[in-house]
């Protein structure tokens, strides 16, 4: 017997002009229902329903461009949209609980010709599609709900050259493209499952589109992408990058990464405007890099985020600071003269590991290495830029990733990888916080390398203690305090380090602060001598406070000794030389022994008993509680090569004249001014009396 196919045409017209839903002709069953296990063809006007379900092939045909032709939310076997009119999704069928119901395509979604199927319309609210088959489209839908592939049983084919605002993929089976070219102008969600698209059957992302992708989800072949995309991951689970990411670099505009897991980057990934993270990002090999001068986006509720590996910043701007892998970890390039030829700066940071060199495992257990690159990409070698690095690591003696490896917390610096040991950088005492971070600062960071956090070596468990008083801005009977003028005005900025005694030390610019510690009075250098009259064997930087405590370049009095030029190890005896730029040098009456031991000790450069050449070398500048108070002379400066000689020898005790002459020439000048004695930031006549008082004495 030949098989009959029951083709149900239902034709009805409307208004050349009709615009609303609510005119024209209507297919209506409200209390009857409609069997079909054929096709009913609605050519035009609008049906409503009253079932939940209608089997067989529906279609719907209306042609006229301007006019419009409804789609019941309920439950579709076959569902095909052709032609011009707008087909608009309803959404007045409810559910027992006032719920909308949405529209569910059992068997096929065909989207046909010049269809344009929307849940765009004034006043009503849809929910998604859900396609449980096969999905065709070779026209468009557009809208702002989902059209879902969601099959919990069988996968689904996917075919079609059309236009897709937002599609989901959630079928744990997986979804085939058997034919491609379709474009997806606004979101694709990868929830669950395979989207399984190869070069051939491919689809393309749209400019400015969104891929959200679950951990549960993957896409097996790269789209095509036209124009930028953003890509956001979402869900419960670690997720592994994949297809989604692109490989142009210059595609990927927002990274976004909220997976309660962690993300592993497969791939390197550039970041063109934002990166923003409430995951760990791993990048193993790779690299994340961001091409943008905005910083990373942090969740500031999780405090334990980190790139874990290779992360680049390839927009450098001075005076910025560059957040790295951490929230707490940054770099910032002060000026144009600190960034020299920098254009680039890779950081690897990798916690819970130890360096893999010589003494690692004797440090914080955290590897931290950067490289910094020129315009043309290749790595900065040697010390040719200059910048303020912070460094943390994570410290909670609570928890198991505590990476401090029970180190004094007080005693870790930044140390540098020379190729057969450890350098230490000036650092800043370390700080803690609530959340388990330790970190800090170095204002000295210059060259590419391989970094740790660790106590100071074998040389440096020696610290120097000392303490003085400058007879220019000494306070008459306030015993041992001193004013502090150059560093309220802030004129202690325009240091030179050309001059003396400043100048004696190699690399001082890189070792001048970027922000000076509160409440000094003025820079001075510590000299040290293995002979009275031999050669300096190190020399320091170091501030004078207001209460005359001697302390380094971040305020700390406990100054640590290393011989950076020799690398020998540094203690025994030496004589000590306390320079400052207008004051008389002393040096001390015998050499001092330098050894863990005597850590504790004060030595007073104010005391005659303790320099050479007792109350001669330093002046007497008050009387307080029976006790005469002595300080180092003022009014000495450098005039020619022979000032220069005896300064450095230490065995000029008197003012030359021609200094209380010369300090005329610059009488009330205001800044950082050799003949300023007193320190005040202008040269006055008391500058002047300082100079005459000091002559031949």
């Amino acid at each position: 017997m030949k098989k009959t196919t029951l083709y149900i045409i239902i034709i009805l017209s409307i208004g050349a002009m009709q615009q609303l839903l609510s005119q024209g002709n209507i297919l209506e069953s409200e209390n009857g229902r409609i069997n079909n296990l054929g096709t009913i063809k609605v050519k035009n006007g609008q049906v409503r329903l009253g079932q939940d379900t209608i089997l067989g092939r529906v279609e719907f045909l209306q042609k006229y461009e301007l006019s419009q032709q409804s789609i019941p939310n309920m439950v579709y076997n076959q569902l095909v949209l052709k032609n011009t009119a707008k087909k608009i999704v309803r959404d007045d069928n409810k559910d027992v609980n006032n719920n909308t119901l949405p529209i569910v395509v059992m068997d096929s979604l065909i989207i046909e010709d010049t269809a344009n199927f929307t849940t765009r319309w004034i006043g009503s609210n849809p929910e998604d599609i859900q396609a449980k088959g096969a999905v065709k489209n070779n026209a468009n839908y557009d809208g702002p709900k989902y059209i879902i592939m969601d099959n919990q049983n069988q996968k689904q084919n996917l075919m079609g050259n059309g236009i897709f605002s937002k599609l989901s993929i959630s079928n744990p089976l997986g979804v085939d493209i058997i034919t491609g070219g379709f474009t997806i102008t606004s979101d694709l969600l990868l929830k669950e499952g395979e989207l399984r698209n190869s070069n051939i059957n491919n689809f393309v992302m749209a400019d400015s589109s969104l891929i959200t992708r679950y951990p549960q989800s993957s896409l097996i072949t790269e789209p095509k992408f036209d124009g930028i995309v953003s890509v956001h991951y979402k869900g419960n689970g670690d997720i592994t990058a994949g297809q989604e990411i692109p490989s142009n670099r210059k595609t990927l505009k927002t990274l976004k990464v909220e997976n309660k897991g962690v993300l592993t980057l497969s791939k390197n990934t550039v970041v063109n405007d934002s990166l923003v993270f409430a995951s760990n990002i791993i990048t193993n090999k790779d690299t994340l890099e961001l091409n943008n001068r905005n910083n990373l986006f942090f969740d500031t509720t999780n405090h334990s985020l980190e790139i874990v590996g290779n992360f680049k910043r390839n927009i450098i701007i001075p005076g910025d600071s560059i957040l790295l892998n951490n929230q707490y970890t940054w770099i910032r390039f002060n000026s144009i003269n600190d960034l020299g030829e920098v254009k680039a700066i890779t950081s690897t940071i990798l916690p819970s590991k130890f360096q893999p060199y010589i003494g690692g495992s004797d440090k914080v257990k955290r590897v931290i290495n950067l490289n910094a690159y020129s315009n043309n990409g290749l790595e900065i070698v040697g010390k040719r830029f200059r910048a303020q690095f912070g460094y943390s690591w994570r410290h909670n003696n609570d928890s198991t990733n505590n990476e401090t490896n029970g180190l004094n917390l007080a005693e870790l610096v930044l140390q540098r990888w020379t190729g057969d040991s450890w350098s230490d950088l000036p650092s800043s005492k370390p700080s803690t916080n609530f959340y388990g971070w330790a970190f800090a600062i170095t204002d000295t960071f210059d060259s590419s390398g391989a970094y740790a956090i660790g106590l100071a070596d074998i040389y440096s468990n020696l610290v120097f203690r000392a303490y003085t008083l400058l007879e220019g801005p000494y306070i008459p009977g306030s015993k041992d305090k001193m004013t502090l003028e150059l560093w309220k005005r802030n004129i202690l900025s325009q240091v030179s380090t050309d001059e003396y005694p400043l100048n004696l030390i190699a690399d001082i610019k890189n070792q001048i602060p970027v922000n000076v510690p509160d409440s000094v009075v003025d820079y001075a250098v510590l000299e040290f001598r293995r002979e009275r009259n031999g050669e300096t064997v190190y020399n320091l930087p170091i501030f004078i406070k207001f209460d005359g405590r001697l302390v380094d370049m971040f305020g700390r009095d406990r100054i640590r000794l290393k011989d950076t030029l020799q690398n020998n190890k540094f203690g025994g005896d030496y004589y000590v030389i306390l320079r400052h730029r207008n004051h008389a040098p002393v040096v001390t009456e015998k050499p001092l022994h330098l050894a863990p031991e005597n850590n504790t000790l004060v030595y007073n450069f104010n005391d005659p008993s303790f320099i050479e050449g007792g109350s001669t070398s330093l002046k007497l500048v008050d009387y307080v509680d029976n006790k005469l108070i002595y300080a180092m002379k003022g009014g000495f400066i450098p005039y020619d090569k022979s000032d220069i000689d005896a300064l450095i020898n230490v065995t000029l005790h008197y003012t030359n004249p021609v200094y209380w002459e010369d300090s005329w020439k610059q009488f009330t000048n205001i800044g950082y001014i050799r003949s300023d004695f007193n320190l005040s930031g202008i040269v006055t006549t008391k500058d002047f009396n300082i100079s005459w008082n000091n002559r031949g004495k």
